[in-house]
């Protein structure tokens, strides 16, 4: 009749769930590379603040069991007033202190922080003066460790030892005991290949990988209700 004429067409039985399963599978794809990125991203983020936190550790310990090294540098009898030092002598026993510790490079500062001896068959200078506050505040204990200053072979800066030459009260220089400096980044940078290294990179994957994983089917898990609602209009049509 004419009613069966002006009725629009209907769409099959089954278009509906054909739509709602291309929605279903599409919202559940992009939801899981949604939460994998976010897992990713905090693991990144908890490596690069653990990273820090241990950096920041081991400068500490470094400084505290070395504190006393420049003092006692400070007390040998090569150690003179800048203006009266042996630079031949002074860096011989400079050199020695640093085949016994090569973590260590030891320099003499005037009163004003400018470096008057060092062990020359290192290098240059990248720094001819080092500020003073820091070592300043390392002698009086006015700030807490690690207190890092100027390290004069690199624009860097690294914990250190340090001692005043002379009286205490107005001293005419410095014993300056870099903790770590460009000798020991030279050696982690050549490190970097190492099996450890590879190691620990490959288990920060590993671990990235599990909990992608793991929150891909916490999500698949916790979606079953849309999934259920989804198979209820099904069985309607």
């Amino acid at each position: 009749g004419v009613s069966d004429i002006d009725s629009p067409p209907r769409e099959p039985p089954d278009g509906c769930s054909v739509v709602l399963a291309r929605i279903r599978s599409s919202l559940h794809v992009r939801l899981s590379l949604v939460l994998m990125a976010l897992f990713i991203l905090f693991a990144l983020l908890a490596m690069l603040i653990l990273r820090q936190f241990s950096a920041t550790y081991e400068q500490e310990v470094a400084q505290r069991l070395n504190r006393n090294v420049a003092m006692y540098i400070a007390r040998q009898q090569t150690v003179a007033a800048p203006a009266a030092l042996n630079k031949d002598a002074l860096a011989e026993l400079f050199r020695y202190v640093m085949i016994v510790n090569p973590t260590l490079e030891v320099y003499l500062l005037d009163a004003e922080g400018r470096v008057r001896g060092y062990d020359t068959e290192r290098g240059p200078l990248v720094r001819q003066q080092v500020p003073l506050e820091p070592v300043r505040s390392f002698l009086y204990g006015s700030e807490p460790l690690p207190i890092r200053g100027a390290d004069p072979r690199s624009a860097s800066n690294v914990v250190f030892s340090a001692a005043p030459v002379g009286d205490p009260a107005q001293p005419t220089g410095y014993v300056y005991a870099v903790l770590g400096g460009a000798a020991q980044n030279a050696a982690a940078t050549a490190a970097h290949g190492s099996f450890g290294v590879s190691a620990a990179l490959l288990s920060f994957a590993v671990a990235v990988l599990f909990l992608g994983v793991t929150g891909a089917l916490l999500f698949r898990s916790l979606t079953g209700r849309l999934r259920e609602l989804a198979q209820r209009v099904d069985q309607f049509e």
